[in-house]
């Protein structure tokens, strides 16, 4: 915990490894720093990004202090089917 506080950055490797689902539902850039960047996190950013269309990155090393950056969803392209949807 004195880490944390001694480190002034935004969030502990709890709450930041916690907040990916969130931030990645989130509109627009997000941005954040961590006091250290866990496995835990480095494994829900994996995990996320292979069920959202968008893209983290992280600025530092795994135990160490770090900047995660989330970009803006990207465009999911519209899909010309040759047949009809079915209506009731």
């Amino acid at each position: 915990m004195f880490k944390f506080l001694e480190s002034e950055k935004a969030l502990d490797e709890h709450l930041a490894n916690q907040i990916i689902p969130y931030v990645a539902l989130a509109e627009g850039k997000s941005t954040f720093s961590t006091c250290k960047i866990s496995g835990h996190l480095k494994t829900n950013i994996w995990v996320v990004s292979h069920f959202l269309p968008i893209r983290f990155t992280i600025e530092g090393k795994e135990g160490h202090e770090g900047m995660i950056t989330k970009m803006p969803f990207a465009p999911v392209p519209q899909l010309n089917l040759p047949f009809q949807h079915l209506q009731d």
